[in-house]
């Protein structure tokens, strides 16, 4: 399944690529995220092991492209339950204080879990997902 959503976030460019790319601190803002810790870092990319809760505890590891400070970019290194998560960020300076933030992902799960409910999943999640990056990134604006 693929989704797209976008958001017009009240904050910096620089500083939501900041949010964004801070992985280790998803679970201060992420409610399902329990575990980020970045395992690997280059110059352009880091490889993140995440744990959340989304239908059960799901365990993944992510290796996330980075572009400074317009994009971010990411695809599945392995994982207990997804078969599929790749997905990316962009980010477009609208102003000085002003981002279109546009979210792309993909997701598909290793055991069968009818598409009605991955649906379901992904329309909570999603909303849910751009409002806790707008609220972190407008509250360190501030």
């Amino acid at each position: 399944m693929k989704v797209t959503q976008t958001k017009i976030i009240h904050a910096p460019q620089k500083k939501l690529f900041s949010v964004v790319t801070d992985y280790a601190k998803y679970t201060d803002f992420l409610s399902d995220i329990t575990k980020a810790r970045v395992v690997k870092k280059t110059k352009s990319s880091k490889t993140v092991d995440f744990e959340a809760t989304i239908i059960k505890a799901v365990a993944y590891t992510l290796k996330l492209t980075e572009k400074p400070y317009s994009d971010v970019s990411w695809t599945l290194v392995n994982s207990n339950l997804m078969k599929v998560n790749n997905g990316s960020w962009e980010l477009i300076k609208m102003g000085e204080n002003k981002t279109k933030a546009i979210y792309s992902l993909e997701i598909e799960f290793a055991i069968f879990i009818p598409s009605s409910i991955v649906e379901m999943l992904v329309s909570i999640n999603m909303p849910k997902t751009l409002l806790a990056f707008k609220k972190r990134a407008e509250s360190m604006t501030k």
